[in-house]
């Protein structure tokens, strides 16, 4: 996935050794260079934005709700879910 061995070990001690959530974590925390360096990085959709008004409406920041709907592929449940879960690991 192009993580470092101390990227992994890092994101599998702030998730306390959960697996799914340390994925999460190194998506949502990868250092902002290395998001540049990567050849496609997948783009919010336009289609997306009112859910992402949604979850900014929730009380979550705008850049990161969409930021997580990226990840979820505009998936309103699992955008919530990944960010409490942030939020209670952070």
């Amino acid at each position: 996935m192009g993580f470092s061995e101390d990227q992994v070990k890092g994101a599998l001690e702030a998730t306390k050794g959960s697996l799914e959530r340390a994925a999460d974590w190194l998506f949502v925390n990868r250092p902002v260079q290395d998001v540049e360096e990567l050849p496609s990085v997948p783009v919010f959709k336009e289609e997306w934005a009112e859910v992402a008004a949604d979850l900014v409406e929730m009380g979550f920041e705008e850049e990161r709700a969409k930021h997580v709907l990226v990840q979820t592929d505009g998936d309103f449940k699992a955008a919530i879910k990944l960010m409490v879960d942030q939020e209670r690991n952070a």
